[in-house]
């Protein structure tokens, strides 16, 4: 069954909360899907010349996901799938949205590349239900709040002193 730039976009915005983002003007059709935690792309919607991907035809579809290099060797040998277009080939595929792409497949992409540009946490702290909320492992559950830091002066309950001025 086929998945294209409408199904995505809906995915993303029930799954995630995110919506496309038009960020050229000159390119009406091109957006980005940006991870809200980290603010880092995690998908690209363009429209390029099939010869620019090495197939034939006018104008076509594509999508960019961000994925490891482990996946990107086994995606590339199939249908579909081109080492990414404007994008690290390292890191990036591109798929072509020309009708044929699998939905589950697609999914699959789609998550791997949101979490690949997620925030990083820290070691001692879980990211909670709540998007991007942190909380301390070893608080029970509680979110922890920012805390403020107090220099030693004051922690010891010294009073700094004022430099007195030369008369």
């Amino acid at each position: 069954m086929s998945f294209g730039k409408d199904d995505i976009i809906k995915y993303v915005r029930d799954r995630f909360g995110t919506k496309p983002e038009y960020l050229w003007s000159k390119y009406p059709d091109c957006c980005v899907l940006r991870n809200a935690g980290s603010g880092k792309w995690y998908a690209i919607f363009q429209r390029i010349s099939g010869e620019k991907l090495g197939v034939s035809g006018e104008i076509k579809n594509i999508v960019n996901f961000k994925c490891g290099s482990a996946l990107l060797g086994s995606l590339l040998d199939k249908p579909g799938y081109f080492p990414a277009y404007h994008m690290s080939k390292e890191h990036w595929v591109t798929v072509l949205l020309d009708g044929g792409e699998d939905r589950e497949e697609i999914i699959n992409l789609i998550n791997i590349s949101y979490a690949s540009v997620e925030k990083k946490i820290k070691p001692g702290k879980k990211r909670t239900a709540a998007a991007g909320e942190l909380q301390r492992a070893d608080q029970g559950g509680k979110i922890s709040k920012p805390r403020k830091r107090i220099p030693q002066s004051k922690q010891a309950g010294e009073v700094k002193k004022e430099r007195q001025k030369p008369l």
